[in-house]
Formats: structure tokens, C-alpha cells, sequence
């Protein structure tokens, strides 16, 4: 690696790397053919390869193709270009893995999962792209965080189990799966800020799991008459901490005696039954199931 190449304003210079070698940005990013380097910017020559690995961001002391790189057991993996999968990156229990896409994409495989957690995963950066409707781009059972990820594909997020945190990520349904969300859960819990959910019946499906959302939060559904926002079943569901407008959002809610639901709006809104129009009170255990609309307090 060579470290700190710099520019300076009103000169001009050429380059010439040896052969598999790329030059990157400060940010990680590779430069494309032709690309001009920015007065005073500082720049990086290295390999070109798939990845880099190491103990953190601040210590890539190996390079290689991407398999080599899960091969090798490392805690920190870092892309340098995009990449498909031919089969899914599972983290078995007990093991801990920060993959940073570094704005690159992943595309799962055809009839694959793409990511499937079992221990500790943190993905950062970067885009999923996934067109299975069987398989799901993130499968979680361990614990997981998400942060700046944009997830497209037929099952972007699946919890059966543990906790998962996402921090502005964006996941789209672009293929009718069987689960029909964009978020889909049935155990552990779930917290998103900050974050976008868009699919073809429920932007959010989760039963048996507690979900927090917080901060500026899109909820959109492809079928308006069959569809809603958010469905939740023998859970509990947190609103308070919700930024923008959440007037005209539609949920499905249901409970038992056994595992009542209760939900908990933002201040300023009330819920009222979609068909008779009627304030509903979703502030106690809800042992039945309902489809209530968010509108403004009056």
C-alpha cells in the first residue's frame, strides 16, 4: 500500500500503477478510469482486489477475492468493489463480523439467501440486491445492526429470533414473496430509526416481537385496499419516539389473553377503527384484532 499521495492546486501530474493495483479516495472508494484527483486531496494506492480484512477499519492488513476473505476468519471485512454472491455469508453463534460494504453492492444468489446470522453481524454502507422470493437478503437470529444500508430483493429482512438495530436504512420488496413485507418478524426485537420500508401488502409484518421506531420513519404498501403499514401480532409496538407525520398510516393489531399486544402512539395522534370510524384506545392490552388508522388528535 502506498499511503498519502497528495494533489495540490494549479498542478498537474500523472499517476502510473503497476499492474492490479487501483487508486482509492481517503473514504476507500476506487477511483474510476479517468477519474481526476481533487486539489489537495489525499489519495491511496493499493491492490485492487475484492476485499480488505483485519481487526477494524484502522488495521486491513490483508487483501484478496471475498472468500478468501470470510475464509480467513476475520472480525472487520471491507469491499473495494461490487461483488455476487454464489452462496449466502452465514455467521455461525458465538462469532462477531463488521461487514462494510464501503458504498459498494452485494447481489445474492440466484435461489440463496444473501447474509444469514446466527452470531453477531454489522453490515454498513452499502446496498443488497436480491431478486429471490423464497430466500431472504437478511436472515437474523443472533444480533444484528444495520446502518446506511439499502436493501432490495423479495424477503429484504427476516427475524425468527434476537435483536436487530437499523439506523437510515431503506428495504424494498421488488419481488411478491411469501412473507409480503419489507420487514418481517416472528420473535426478539427490533429497533429502526431514521428508516424506509416499502412492500406489496405490510411495510412491516412482525408477530411475538417487540419494534421501536424512532425518528423520520416511511411506511409505504404497493396494494392500498388489502394493505397496511404496519402489522403486528402478540408484540409490543413503540411510536412515541416518531418524528414525521404518521397521519393516514394504516395497522393491523392483534392480541390474546395469553400475549396481549399494546402499542404506544406519539403524542398528538389517535387511533380509529378503519371500517366504523371510531376512536379505538390502544393504550391498554389489546386481546383482539383490529385495522385502526393513525390520525391527528382533535
Amino acid at each position: 500500500m502506498i499511503k498519502n499521495i497528495s494533489s495540490f492546486a494549479q498542478e498537474t501530474f500523472t499517476i502510473i500503477l503497476p499492474d492490479g493495483w487501483k487508486l482509492y479516495h481517503g473514504d476507500g472508494t476506487a477511483f474510476a478510469e479517468g477519474e481526476t484527483i481533487a486539489a489537495n486531496e489525499i489519495v491511496t494506492a493499493d491492490l485492487d482486489v475484492e476485499a480488505k480484512w483485519g481487526t477494524s477499519v484502522d488495521d486491513l492488513t490483508n487483501g484478496g477475492s471475498l472468500a478468501e476473505a470470510l475464509a480467513s476468519n476475520a472480525v472487520y471485512i471491507q469491499l473495494r468493489q461490487n461483488v455476487t454472491l454464489t452462496d449466502r455469508i452465514e455467521v455461525d453463534e458465538g462469532v462477531t463480523l463488521t461487514f462494510d460494504f464501503n458504498g459498494y453492492t452485494v447481489t445474492a444468489g440466484s435461489n440463496k439467501d444473501g447474509f444469514y446470522n446466527n452470531g453477531t453481524l454489522t453490515l454498513l454502507n452499502g446496498k443488497i440486491l436480491d431478486n429471490n422470493a423464497s430466500y431472504c437478503s437478511v436472515t437474523n437470529k443472533g444480533t444484528l445492526t444495520m446502518t446506511d444500508i439499502v436493501i432490495n430483493g423479495g424477503n429484504p429482512l427476516k427475524q425468527t429470533q434476537g435483536t436487530a438495530t437499523l439506523t437510515r436504512c431503506a428495504l424494498t420488496q421488488t419481488v411478491i414473496s411469501f412473507y409480503d413485507c419489507a420487514m418481517y418478524a416472528e420473535g426478539g426485537t427490533i429497533s429502526a430509526t431514521d428508516s424506509s420500508f416499502s412492500a406489496d401488502r405490510y411495510a412491516i409484518g412482525v408477530y411475538n416481537t417487540d419494534l421501536t421506531l424512532k425518528g423520520t420513519i416511511s411506511l409505504a404498501c404497493g396494494d392500498t385496499t388489502y394493505s397496511n403499514g404496519i402489522c403486528i401480532e402478540n408484540g409490543d409496538l413503540d411510536l412515541s419516539l416518531v418524528t414525521n407525520d404518521l397521519n393516514g398510516v394504516t395497522m393491523y393489531v392483534a392480541g390474546d389473553d395469553d400475549t396481549p399486544t399494546t402499542v404506544t402512539l406519539p403524542n398528538g395522534y389517535d387511533a380509529k377503527d378503519e371500517y366504523s370510524g371510531d376512536t379505538v384506545d390502544l393504550s391498554g392490552s389489546i386481546t383482539s384484532s383490529m385495522i385502526v388508522e393513525l390520525v391527528s388528535a382533535s
